[in-house]
C-alpha cells in the first residue's frame, strides 16, 4: 500500500524543501507491493521535482518519472481533514495579476484568487513580491484565512522513508506566526524509534 504525507500551512507563509530518501525496501506486514517504479528514484525533493510551465502537472511526478507523487492541495475549510483536501486547480507562471514575474510558478485556488498558493521561484534569483523575499529555488506554501494550503506526498514505492525538511516564515509582516504540520495517511505508518 503506498502511503501519503501531507504538509500543510495555515496562517501565514510557509517555505523551505521537503526530501524524502529511501532508506529501506522491507514492506510493513500486509502491504501489497506496488507497481515498479518508472525508474529506480531513491530520493524525493519538492524544490527538484516541481514541474515549471509549460510541463506542470498537479498531482507532479518525481524527477524519475514515478506518476502521482506530489500533489498541490487545498482544504476546503481549516479542518484537517485529508478526504476532504482537493487539488489546486489553476497553474499560474507569472505569480499573479500584479506582480507578473515570469518563473514564479504556482498552483493556485481559482483565478484570479492567489490564496491558497503552492509555487516555486524558478526565475533563478531572489525575488521581493509584496512584503516578502522569495528565494530562488525555494517552495512557497501560503493559506487563505478559510483554507489550508497542502503538500501530499505519494510513496512511489514501498519501503522505509526518513523525511526530513525546513519550515520558515518568509513574510513576518503577514500573518500571525508559522503553523506546519504534518499528517501521514495510510495502513502502514510508524514512526521509527
Amino acid at each position: 500500500m503506498r502511503r501519503i504525507l501531507l504538509l500543510s500551512a495555515a496562517g501565514v507563509l510557509l517555505a523551505g524543501t521537503v526530501s524524502a530518501q529511501s532508506v529501506g525496501t522491507t514492506a510493513a506486514p500486509g502491504d501489497q507491493p506496488p507497481p515498479p517504479p518508472a525508474a529506480p528514484c531513491g530520493e524525493w525533493n519538492l524544490a527538484s521535482d516541481f514541474r515549471t510551465w509549460p510541463n506542470q502537472e498537479n498531482p507532479n511526478p518525481d524527477a524519475c518519472g514515478n506518476p502521482g507523487v506530489w500533489h498541490f492541495l487545498y482544504s476546503p475549510t481549516l479542518t484537517r481533514d485529508p478526504a476532504s483536501y482537493r487539488l489546486l486547480p489553476q497553474f499560474v507562471p507569472d505569480w499573479d495579476d500584479v506582480y507578473r514575474v515570469w518563473g514564479l510558478n504556482n498552483w493556485r485556488w481559482a483565478l484570479g484568487a492567489s490564496l491558497p498558493v503552492v509555487g516555486i521561484n524558478a526565475t533563478g534569483v531572489a525575488q521581493h513580491i509584496y512584503t516578502f523575499d522569495w528565494p530562488a529555488g525555494v517552495i512557497n506554501v501560503h493559506p487563505y484565512p478559510s483554507r489550508l494550503g497542502i503538500v501530499g506526498w505519494r510513496a512511489p514505492t514501498s519501503g522505509t522513508v526518513a523525511i526530513t525538511g525546513t519550515v520558515r516564515d518568509m513574510d513576518s509582516a503577514c500573518g500571525d506566526g508559522l503553523l506546519g504540520t504534518s499528517t501521514m495517511a495510510g495502513p502502514s505508518w510508524r514512526q521509527a524509534q
